[in-house]
This record gives structure tokens, C-alpha cells and sequence, in this order.
């Protein structure tokens, strides 16, 4: 996806454009393209939020109009994060 001049072809350049934006209205339009891009672009977006400090995910979720696909709003602990990893990680060894 091109995004104001930049090929964001990784997680990485992903992850930091969308932590650049500074506007709700540019979110928007960040969002739009990117839903032209894939249909998970919610998904996707609402999952790096989680990379960033908890004020930075807020703001994410809000602006963008998306929330983790794990916890939703919810910042979990560490902890919490971990066995949530663990549990999806077995259930989708039990799939295969």
C-alpha cells in the first residue's frame, strides 16, 4: 500500500505510519485506503495498536475506528497477554 509517498510493504512501515498520524481525519483517510488493500484492515490495525504505550493504543482504537481482535479496548497485563497467547496457541494446534 502506498501512503503519502511511502510503500508501507512491512509490518514495521505499517505499524509506524499509522503511529504517525497525528489527526482523527487522516486516520479516516489512512483507513480507507487501506480497507481498498485488504479486508482486515480493522483487524490489522486495531492488533499494531497494541505494539504501542496505552495512550497511543486509545488513540489508535478511537481514531481509526477499530479495537484488537484479542482484547477489543482492553489493555491486558503481561500476564494476561501471555496466557491469552498460550491459550489461542493451543486451540490452534487442536485444529491442525
Amino acid at each position: 500500500m502506498q501512503w503519502n509517498g511511502k510503500e508501507l510493504d512491512t509490518i514495521g512501515k505499517l505499524l509506524d505510519a499509522v503511529a504517525a498520524i497525528k489527526t482523527r481525519e487522516d486516520a479516516q483517510r489512512f483507513m480507507a485506503a487501506y480497507r481498498t488493500e485488504t479486508p482486515h484492515a480493522a483487524t490489522n490495525v486495531g492488533y499494531l495498536a497494541g505494539y504501542h504505550d496505552s495512550e497511543t493504543a486509545r488513540r489508535i482504537w478511537d481514531w481509526f475506528e477499530c479495537a484488537h481482535p484479542v482484547f477489543g479496548t482492553y489493555i491486558p497485563t503481561p500476564e494476561e497477554a501471555f496466557e491469552a497467547g498460550q491459550r489461542l496457541g493451543a486451540e490452534s494446534a487442536t485444529k491442525e
